[in-house]
């Protein structure tokens, strides 16, 4: 029998003016993580971002992992 891995989480993006955006699929909590590290890398290099925070969370809807930015 294989092993089916769970994709149980997704990944968040808060914004400056309060609104969030959810990544439309589930992943492994391993490529959520590379996804949140992507969206890290990607947020530390624009000037005058929108995004507040990332966030990882399951399927459930608790946070797993949070990463927030000075404004």
């Amino acid at each position: 029998m294989n092993w089916i891995p769970n994709n149980d989480y997704t990944v968040v993006l808060h914004m400056d003016n309060g609104d969030t955006q959810e990544v439309d699929e589930w992943f492994t909590l391993k490529v959520a993580k590379k996804i949140a590290a992507k969206a890290y890398d990607a947020r530390v290099s624009v000037v005058n971002s929108p995004v507040t925070a990332i966030e990882i969370v399951d399927f459930n809807g608790n946070q797993v992992q949070i990463v927030k930015f000075d404004s």
